[in-house]
């Protein structure tokens, strides 16, 4: 378990020492092939709601999917830590008049303000990672804010990773819980 924490640890080095030196410009022109990609999926344009974290920093840029599902009509739900031991809850939104600043200085739901989120089967969950490998695990920031919640998610997971971010094998264990689909700027995998 300590080997897998240390791998760990120097991958995750690894990938924002590799996100943080690509120049922004280029990272907005791959977030765009990105979202094209998203959108052209049958799992996006058949979800009754898109469970999506809110981009903070040097991540794929995820507004531009929160407003154009939300002028689509689509149910958005967004992430709220509710501690900093992993444990955080999806809840409704209809834009960024209901966030706050929450941990980690990230924007998410004011939960006095927006109802808490249930997913069906036709529910998408959006994946943020620093590094994703060919068989949809993720390298996440490590916390374990989201295999806990996949652990209970009834939809589609779709991880969003840079393709210089795409890996042959991540580090994981049995709670690291895999994408059902993987969407980088050159590709689509399908799990």
């Amino acid at each position: 378990m300590q080997e897998l924490t240390t791998q760990k640890r120097e991958a995750r080095r690894h990938f924002r020492a590799l996100r943080a030196a690509t120049p922004a410009e280029l990272r907005a022109r791959w977030d765009q092939a990105i979202h094209a990609r998203l959108y052209a999926l049958d799992r996006y344009r058949e979800a009754d709601s898109i469970f999506l974290f809110l981009s903070y920093a040097d991540e794929i840029d995820t507004w531009p999917i929160l407003s154009r599902a939300l002028a689509e009509g689509r149910r958005v739900a967004a992430p709220h830590c509710l501690d900093l031991d992993g444990r955080m809850a999806f809840y409704w939104i209809r834009g960024r008049e209901d966030l706050m600043t929450g941990a980690y200085g990230i924007e998410a739901p004011d939960p006095d303000r927006c109802p808490p989120a249930e997913a069906t089967e036709r529910a998408i969950c959006l994946l943020p990672g620093l590094s994703f490998d060919r068989e949809g695990h993720r390298l996440g920031y490590g916390r374990g804010y989201y295999d806990r919640f996949l652990a209970r998610f009834s939809g589609h997971a779709i991880g969003l990773c840079y393709e210089q971010a795409l890996t042959d094998r991540l580090p994981h264990d049995a709670f690291d819980l895999p994408a059902d689909i993987l969407l980088t700027e050159a590709r689509t995998l399908l799990f």
